[in-house]
């Protein structure tokens, strides 16, 4: 009422609680009234109403109701799980998208190289979490190809989480891979047994010569091949 002392009153309520430590946190009048609600949580979510009365003698009412959503927004950026930074063709790729807790659960869309993946071979998995809020879990597997990795060299896999009510809130992380080299380390194993072989040869031809050398001069005869 606008004669009612005190102007405006406040009544505890659950999931937020409203803010009056400044003239325009609750500025009421007779044609307005401001209401600023502080430290919402995801409890504060519902149906609010406005009233209007007249004083006496009509006492007249009139209100109007709308609802109200409150999100919780995810802290940080999705993490990737089990990400290496090489893969070779014919290999698995088993990765895992996680977000941050938030509410309404992110939605995750997955992309390799900007092409969003395959819904079969994505589960997902949303679990609750402390404060009424969500974690959004995606893994992906699959086998790769040649048309994973972009130009034959690169792969790019992006996660992508958004809250569908709040598109604003989108947040992503990208890894990126190469094509490896086909076992690398057996390559250069060869390479070394090789390098080894020819030591051996050119040491085996060294011995033999010198054996002839010593058998000639056994026949030639000692003092003649080396007169005193």
């Amino acid at each position: 009422m606008p004669n009612h002392k005190p102007s405006v009153m406040t009544f505890a309520q659950n999931g937020f609680t409203v803010k009056q430590d400044d003239d325009a946190a609750a500025d009421c009048s007779r044609s307005k009234c401001n209401v600023v609600l502080d430290h919402m949580s995801p409890a504060a979510s519902g149906a609010y109403t406005c009233e209007v009365s007249t004083e006496a003698p009509t006492f007249r009412t009139y209100m109007n109701t709308k609802n109200m959503s409150v999100a919780a927004l995810p802290a940080g950026e999705p993490v990737l799980e089990g990400f290496r930074g090489a893969y070779n063709t014919g290999e698995s790729f088993d990765v895992t998208c996680r977000t941050s807790a938030s509410l309404p659960p992110a939605r995750i869309n997955l992309y390799i190289n900007n092409e969003e993946v395959d819904e079969k071979n994505v589960s997902r998995l949303v679990m609750p979490v402390e404060n009424e809020l969500f974690v959004s879990v995606a893994q992906l597997k699959l086998v790769l190809n040649k048309k994973h990795f972009s130009g034959g060299l690169v792969l790019k896999l992006k996660c992508l989480a958004t809250l569908m009510s709040v598109p604003s809130s989108a947040r992503s992380v990208t890894g990126t891979a190469t094509m490896g080299e086909s076992q690398p380390l057996r390559n250069q194993k060869l390479k070394w047994q090789n390098s080894a072989s020819r030591v051996t040869i050119s040491t085996s031809k060294k011995l033999i010569l010198s054996i002839l050398c010593l058998r000639w001069i056994m026949l030639v005869g000692w003092a003649d091949f080396f007169p005193s």
